[in-house]
């Protein structure tokens, strides 16, 4: 069995990265890092204008897309700044991942994501926040990302989302691409994301709404 059909018999798993162009085109190069040996058809942000029939509708959208494979499941990871953009698209994603950049206070743009994802009903969602590393003084440190974190899991609650069982991971992704782990902010947190997408979606557990 060759490649390809190897990841038609394994359910699909698809992966919607969903944020501002820069941090998301970052962390998905930092996850491609981490996974050098699963990942293929890797495309950066905004290659999508590559494609003859966009370039034909004249379609300008922010998107990269790559794939990895575990034994169990084949991942599609698609990045859209757009959640309306990629509700509208066949074939929605199953999960989708929302990044915030903690040193930018990530909560408006979070809040409208989740929102958005409340009236398209996608039940699964990971929330990555990404330079947790650039995040206030050392004293401080903890207890601002505890209060961000908390502040994301009212927002998902208040839009009907299990905010008290939703993954949250923390870390940077920077440091991950610099081959750096202090605290368990780079590769660590690449890894806790990854575990957190393979046990949180539609092929690992029931629907929760």
């Amino acid at each position: 069995m060759n490649n390809e059909q190897s990841k038609r018999s394994k359910p699909q798993v698809r992966v919607a990265v969903i944020g501002r162009p820069v941090i998301v085109n970052k962390l998905m190069e930092a996850m491609r890092v981490v996974f050098p040996e699963e990942l293929d058809s890797v495309r950066t942000v905004g290659e999508i204008d590559s494609e003859l029939e966009e370039k034909a509708r004249g379609i300008t959208i922010n998107t990269a897309h790559f794939e990895y494979e575990t034994p169990e499941q084949c991942y599609v990871f698609q990045a859209s700044e757009d959640v309306e953009v990629m509700g509208n698209r066949p074939g929605q994603a199953d999960v989708a991942i929302l990044v915030g950049a903690l040193e930018q206070d990530p909560i408006s743009p979070l809040r409208k994501a989740i929102r958005l994802l409340r009236l398209l009903e996608h039940p699964y969602i990971v929330v990555f926040l990404n330079k947790v590393d650039l995040v206030g003084d050392d004293d401080m440190w903890e207890e601002q990302i505890e209060l961000m974190e908390m502040e994301v899991r009212n927002q998902l609650t208040t839009y009907g989302f299990p905010g008290d069982d939703t993954p949250i991971i923390k870390g940077s992704a920077a440091m991950a691409l610099n081959g750096q782990d202090r605290d368990g902010m780079g590769k660590t947190a690449m890894l806790n994301l990854r575990k957190a997408l393979e046990a949180y979606n539609p092929e690992s557990v029931q629907p929760r709404l």
